[in-house]
């Protein structure tokens, strides 16, 4: 992403303010691998008959690169990705690629993307303690098999259900997951519409884009 195309994102997530630093690639560290482990725990997420399974249209584990520089993570597929199939389709998919662009994150190269719930529940209401639960034993497997440096988390049904605390607390600083380093910030979906909090999305991007320049 040229720092041109960097400035045509701010732009489009509503930052005035730019006369900070901007963000410097990241040398990709990772080839995209499929272990047939990962592999088995797709089609593992597929003939599963949760709860949550029966209303959804697809199931989506997650895609991208392994091991991967970070993975990221949402709380459900949205309403395109369900209707599809296909991973980042749609706006928030769209937005997804974005924000991680500008901190020099090739999502193809150097990341991966989950969901805390592989299905989408109906009306995208908040997902059940036990619906929270079948999804993070799953999510769990996956962080051991995508092995990643940094977790970034998406919304407030991730922070609660991987740190336990509410994500204006978790913003604040830098967490650990498994042992990992862990970051949150605001949903694609959240901020299609709620504009006013981009600007603290992108301060929240760039913790992570000068702790990943720093190792």
């Amino acid at each position: 992403m040229t720092i041109f195309q960097k400035l045509s994102w701010m732009m489009q997530m509503g930052i005035r303010d730019l006369c900070g630093e901007m963000a410097h690639p990241l040398e990709s560290a990772h080839k995209n691998i499929s272990p047939a482990s990962l592999d088995k725990l797709e089609k593992k997420i597929q003939k599963s008959k949760s709860a949550i399974s029966s209303t959804a249209t697809h199931a989506l584990g997650g895609v991208g690169v392994t091991p991967a520089k970070v993975l990221c993570v949402l709380d459900m597929p949205s309403a395109t990705e369900d209707r599809t199939g296909e991973a980042l389709s749609g706006p928030e998919g769209e937005l997804l690629k974005k924000m991680l662009g500008a901190i020099g994150l090739d999502i193809s190269r150097q990341t991966h993307v989950a969901y805390l719930s592989p299905w989408r529940s109906p009306g995208a209401r908040v997902l059940t303690n036990i619906e929270t639960k079948e999804g993070l034993n799953l999510l769990n497997e996956r962080i051991q098999l995508v092995s990643p440096k940094v977790i970034l988390l998406f919304g407030i049904p991730v922070a609660k259900a991987l740190l336990n605390i509410p994500l204006g607390q978790a913003r604040s600083k830098i967490h650990t997951y498994k042992e990992i380093p862990c970051f949150t910030t605001f949903a694609p979906s959240f901020l299609l519409k709620n504009g006013d909090y981009k600007k603290g999305a992108w301060e929240d991007l760039k913790k992570v884009q000068a702790f990943l320049n720093n190792q």
